[in-house]
């Protein structure tokens, strides 16, 4: 028995089936391949991406000291300098990096209190490719502090004085 012929709802619809020829299956069949490939070429370059980039280098401050000589510590102006070592790790494995002069500065607040003048580090650089650098520079500085305090009769400072702030200038 057949079905009943289909009613205007498409209850009873019969998909008809049509053939695709040699040539729209080939077609279908190349375009997929080259779809694929393309798929599949694009996460292994960003795969090869990701593995290549150059990556920042990483500073750590090591160490940082104020030198103050004993003629100058007597004195109210400190005209000395900053010392600081700084290591540098270079996480490339591929890329080595070349650093040029490099200046540093010192900020106490907002101002500028050492530095911005000639390089902390003269002269330039290379780093190889996956390893760590230490680097030490120094910087001039100059600051001028002004600090009113009281002493008592033992010569030791009087309590409300411990610990008031200075005025600075730099």
């Amino acid at each position: 028995m057949h079905p009943p012929p289909a009613s205007g709802g498409g209850k009873w619809r019969v998909a008809g089936h049509t053939r695709e020829s040699c040539a729209t299956a080939a077609v279908n069949a190349v375009c997929t391949l080259l779809l694929v490939a393309l798929l599949v070429a694009g996460v292994l370059l960003f795969v090869a991406w990701l593995g290549l980039r150059p990556h920042r280098p990483r500073f750590t401050v090591e160490s940082f000291a104020v030198v103050i000589s004993g003629d100058a510590a007597a004195a109210s102006e400190f005209a000395d300098q900053v010392v600081f070592n700084v290591s540098v790790v270079n996480p490339n494995r591929h890329v080595g990096i070349r650093y040029g002069p490099t200046r540093a500065g010192v900020y106490y607040v907002d101002d500028l209190v050492a530095g911005g003048g000639r390089a902390a580090i003269s002269g330039g650089w290379y780093q190889p490719k996956g390893t760590t650098a230490f680097v030490a520079g120094e910087i001039g500085v100059r600051i001028h502090v002004d600090c009113h305090v009281a002493v008592g009769a033992d010569g030791e400072l009087l309590p409300e004085f411990v610990g008031a702030a200075c005025d600075r200038y730099f």
